[in-house]
């Protein structure tokens, strides 16, 4: 992962890379069965180096929360890996252009589960036209097909900082997802326990 953060800090493939200060490679451990894919940095990431820092990261922390997870056993990276000016959505060419560093990553991570964060992320992902996919696990494939992998596709948490609505479809597709991870044995039955409580206690929702 060392070099495939190498490669990414020395990226020169698209436009997007002259709006950056550097891009942002993902973060997380390399064991975990669990992939987190988002769009392309904010400004607060292209400052700090760091994936989903900023106000959209800090409800993503709580989304995982509830989801039964920790940050940190989750390896978070973006779809694009540099700022673009003005929030811009990523051109084609620059997904295109960006697409040899998520495909490395996804290669190493091996995850079992990834869950796409927005329109792009998840068209990119499936590899097809977004549907209404909420609230749904779909099959899928990397490494050229030769790894299979689930896939949950969510709102950007962008989406949830816009609208009380949003917000409260965000939260209830993430404890949606909490209890898929348990039947796919992705969390222990201890994790759901000290979640389900905290959220009735009214500690993260």
């Amino acid at each position: 992962m060392i070099l495939i953060h190498k490669i990414v800090k020395k990226c020169r493939n698209c436009p997007a890379r002259l709006e950056a200060r550097e891009p942002v490679p993902g973060t997380g451990p390399i064991e975990t069965r669990v992939m987190i894919i988002g769009r392309n940095p904010g400004d607060h990431e292209d400052r700090q180096g760091v994936p989903f820092i900023g106000r959209a990261g800090q409800l993503l922390n709580k989304l995982i929360k509830i989801m039964g997870l920790k940050r940190e056993d989750i390896y978070i990276t973006n779809l694009v890996k540099c700022h673009t000016v003005g929030n811009r959505p990523p051109t084609p060419s620059e997904i295109d252009a960006c697409a040899p560093h998520l495909a490395a990553e996804m290669k190493t991570i091996k995850p079992k589960l990834i869950i796409t964060l927005g329109n792009e992320a998840t068209a990119k992902v499936i590899g097809g036209e977004v549907r209404s996919n909420r609230q749904k696990i779909l099959d899928g494939s990397f490494d050229g097909g030769r790894s299979a992998v689930k896939i949950v596709c969510l709102y950007h948490p962008s989406y949830g900082l816009r609208s009380v609505d949003g917000r409260k479809k965000l939260e209830e597709d993430a404890v949606w997802v909490h209890d898929k991870l348990l039947e796919l044995g992705l969390i222990s039955p201890d994790e759901d326990g000290m979640v389900l409580e905290e959220i009735l206690n009214g500690e993260i929702l």
